[in-house]
């Protein structure tokens, strides 16, 4: 026997959720240009960043005392 409920949902793809900003305020923007925006306002312009070491070099400066752990999720979330 199946549960229905649980059936139900099996077709539902995943989404994601991405922010517009801290409050939304890039929310017009992105919807405007039809774009989705990823960054952090404490790391600088990261177009010419070619992988993932530098990245977390930056995000390493950026936060100071932040563990190792912190440093590693935050450049894979980037």
């Amino acid at each position: 026997m199946t549960n229905p409920e649980r059936n139900k949902h099996a077709e539902v793809p995943p989404a994601w959720l991405i922010r517009a900003g801290r409050h939304g305020e890039r929310e017009d923007t992105n919807i405007e240009e039809s774009v989705a925006s990823v960054g952090w306002d404490q790391l600088p312009d990261l177009t010419e960043i070619s992988n993932r070491d530098e990245i977390a070099a930056i995000i390493n400066d950026a936060l100071p005392g932040a563990s190792k752990n912190q440093i590693a999720n935050y450049t894979t979330q980037v």
